[in-house]
């Protein structure tokens, strides 16, 4: 599956995490996880999904992480407000605590394909390590406990759904 990948600046971590990103591309099979194939990579930018499809080189040299970020991203595309607000109700009952059910959905799809694709053992170490590295660690720490220690009940509600990857 051919992507378009841009730098935003051409800096050399920008190409070496282009050159790590092609790698990791060749290494699995990421089609049914790719659902946007422009994609920017910016050594200063936060990644995020929308309007471009944004990763950055904080992972340069770590495989797992960088296939994470991409993951993440990628996700955001598969699954649109729209379609999440049909289970959100559901989601709001199950787990009355948290204020951002959408993210909850996306990292349980993140990790349920980093299982997939590497093994429970590192998906969980790479999702048990992310508050160490990123900046809004503790929203998403809980969100990613919440995944791991619930895996079942929300794996439930996205077959229901017909939402699983």
């Amino acid at each position: 599956m051919g992507l378009n990948i841009t730098l935003i600046n051409n800096s050399d971590k920008e190409k070496k995490t282009k050159k790590q990103l092609e790698m990791l591309l060749e290494k699995y099979d990421l089609d049914k996880w790719i659902f946007q194939k422009s994609i920017f990579i910016g050594e200063r930018e936060i990644p995020h999904s929308h309007p471009k499809l944004t990763i950055n080189t904080f992972h340069l040299n770590n495989d797992n992480r960088l296939l994470s970020q991409f993951l993440h991203e990628q996700i955001h595309w598969f699954l649109p407000l729209s379609r999440f607000k049909q289970m959100q109700e559901e989601l709001n009952l199950l787990f009355p605590q948290i204020e951002d059910e959408y993210h909850l959905i996306i990292n349980y799809l993140e990790y349920d394909a980093l299982r997939q694709l590497i093994g429970e053992r590192e998906a969980k170490e790479i999702i048990d390590n992310k508050k160490q590295y990123m900046k809004n660690a503790e929203r998403y720490t809980e969100l990613y406990e919440i995944v791991t220690q619930q895996e079942g009940k929300i794996k439930e509600i996205l077959e229901k759904h017909d939402l699983l990857i």
